[in-house]
């Protein structure tokens, strides 16, 4: 799971073992592109099936898209054709959660606090406690979240 919000609606509340795009961008690709071994004490393994989401499935579309150009086998083009897949990247499937977060609380699926780790709390993880806030991105989708299911829907 990988969670294409910002720190700061992160920091709410992320899916439980979700992890935040920049560590998805600066170590699980270049991991899965064979430029980078898996860090020991990552609490992922090297994956097969990428999940992305947001607030509602936009910036998650926009980074997967960028992702599924890098990762997967494209079709060759003359001399600029990329490179075959890793091994890694051979298997791997790649999905937009669409409805992301907001579609997540319809549902009633639990949230956790993002937790801050790793050396300088550069990591961020939905490692915390469970929580039933959610961060809304902007007042404008506020209303996309579900009412009477006991979550608060928070700005800021």
């Amino acid at each position: 799971l990988v969670d294409c919000r910002s720190v700061a609606e992160c920091l709410v509340s992320m899916l439980p073992g979700a992890i935040h795009q920049k560590e998805f961008q600066n170590v699980v690709v270049p991991v899965l592109l064979g430029q980078k071994k898996r860090p020991p004490d990552a609490p992922w393994k090297t994956p097969n099936v990428i999940v992305g989401y947001c607030g509602n499935s936009v910036r998650s579309g926009k980074l997967l898209q960028k992702c599924q150009k890098e990762l997967l086998p494209q079709p060759k083009k003359g001399a600029a054709a990329k490179k075959s897949p890793t091994a890694a990247t051979a298997d791997l499937k790649i999905f937009n959660h669409l409805g992301s977060i907001s579609d997540w609380c319809h549902v009633g699926g639990p949230l956790a606090e993002g937790k801050k780790q790793g050396k300088g709390g550069k990591v961020l993880r939905g490692t915390g406690p469970p929580t039933k806030k959610v961060h809304a991105c902007t007042r404008r989708f506020m209303n996309n979240f579900p009412a009477g299911q006991g979550f608060e829907v928070v700005l800021g």
